[in-house]
């Protein structure tokens, strides 16, 4: 029966070619705009997931500060036992050349930092050796990308550049490019001490010059409302001698420790590494997400009802001559079936292809891998099983219901309960494209 029924709803849908090709259409572009959306918010909420100790690392601020002081991170690691590692990262005050020789490309952003951020952030080596890679003055390294810019395929372990007008530096690693959700986006790390041994002794131990960014890792099963107690302690002893505590009470600037993991949505201090993003965005995304959805559902529901309604002569004859409701329910939710499930493979076809145009628009460097996620897949399934649902569902179930003397008389009375839906659901629309 299913077989038959299931070639009586592809004629249905052929012979009503119009009708079709709209709902498929309006369903495809509401599907595959909120999937864009989904992989937006996704990636989103997912900042810094790429490393794995992503749970367990802070940066400490100060209240309106996302920078630090340069002796922060070892008076941390003294007054916090319990801490495993703290490491610096200083922005690199350079012009954005690269040279060896004749050879002069165009680098990106690069940043100072010491040998324990490596560590700190677990950062793989493609050539080179994580030990001591930034452990000594005067020494880079390169992400993979740029090495392969300036090296091609070579292996530029031992080589120097020049970066704008500093001595030369000589490449001690490449590591691998870090993933793009992460606020850590640099070309190449130059090893803190090239700029501390520059410096004065008093200005390398000065207090008050918030110059870097500083990271700790806290251990496993770590509570951190006990270290959050600590820090106002722990600040009375860093400012000891250069200011009372009566002072620092006043001066109304603390320090802070934030999750990396939090820094994207939420951190908009001064001085932030990079341009961070705000939560308000995910949630007039995902608001936008649900509204699309759920105009493009009242689309097909309104198209679905109005195509039953104009066929509702035919239940009326299709009853007199024997044709059961439950036949009749079964055609009209396998036509329906059949509209959803070329929508959503549609959509997903059409939201791959267009993740480039996306990313252009947007800044954003998203992929399928994103798309093709087992949360998104899920969510994906479950919105066209409710569309697919409440869509051929509950109209089939009307029409399949009405005597046969009312159907072949039509549904065209304002009392009909199907015309009053159809209304409802057009005001309904009207009423979220106003609101958008």
């Amino acid at each position: 029966m299913v077989r038959h029924l299931l070639k009586i709803s592809l004629r249905n849908l052929f012979l009503n070619k119009t009708y079709s090709i709209i709902n498929v259409a309006g369903l495809v572009l509401g599907i595959s705009v909120s999937l864009m959306m989904l992989i937006h918010i996704n990636t989103e909420l997912n900042y810094e997931s790429g490393f794995a100790k992503a749970d367990r690392i802070y940066r400490v601020n100060r209240t309106s500060w996302a920078k630090s002081a340069l002796p922060v991170a070892d008076a941390m690691r003294e007054y916090f036992p319990a801490i495993e590692n703290a490491g610096r990262i200083g922005q690199w005050q350079t012009e954005d050349i690269m040279m060896r020789g004749e050879t002069h490309i165009p680098v990106g952003q690069g940043f100072l930092a010491d040998q324990s951020i490596l560590d700190i952030f677990e950062i793989s080596f493609v050539h080179g050796a994580v030990p001591g890679a930034l452990s000594r003055p005067y020494t880079v390294v390169l992400t993979e990308t740029l090495a392969s810019k300036f090296f091609q395929d070579e292996n530029p372990v031992g080589k120097t550049v020049t970066l704008g007008g500093t001595d030369e530096l000589e490449i001690t690693g490449v590591m691998q490019d870090l993933p793009a959700n992460t606020h850590l986006k640099f070309e190449y790390l130059v090893s803190m001490p090239t700029m501390l041994s520059n410096l004065p002794p008093e200005q390398v131990e000065h207090r008050g010059w918030m110059s870097c960014f500083t990271y700790v890792v806290l251990p496993e099963d770590h509570d951190i409302r006990q270290f959050e107690a600590g820090l106002r302690e722990f600040q009375y002893k860093f400012f000891e001698g250069r200011a009372t505590r009566e002072e620092i009470d006043a001066d109304g600037e603390s320090f802070e420790l934030i999750p990396i993991t939090a820094i994207h949505l939420t951190s908009h201090r001064e001085q932030e590494l990079s341009q961070n993003s705000d939560i308000s965005y995910v949630y007039l995304f995902g608001a936008m997400a649900v509204l699309i959805i759920v105009m493009a559902s009242v689309n097909f529901i309104n198209l679905f009802v109005t195509q039953l309604l104009k066929r509702s002569k035919e239940v009326g004859l299709r009853k007199v001559i024997g044709a059961r409701r439950k036949q009749i329910v079964v055609q009209f939710m396998l036509e329906g079936f059949l509209v959803v499930a070329v929508a959503g493979l549609v959509s997903l076809a059409v939201s791959n292809a267009a993740i480039p145009f996306y990313n252009s628009v947007t800044g954003l460097t998203l992929d399928s891998n994103g798309l093709f996620t087992t949360r998104n897949l899920f969510i994906f399934f479950s919105v066209c099983s409710i569309i697919y649902l409440f869509a051929s569902g509950l109209p089939s179930l009307f029409i399949a219901g009405l005597k046969p003397a009312n159907a072949i008389k039509g549904l065209k009375l304002p009392t009909s309960s199907l015309l009053k839906l159809r209304k409802r659901l057009v005001v309904f629309q009207f009423a979220i494209s106003i609101f958008m």
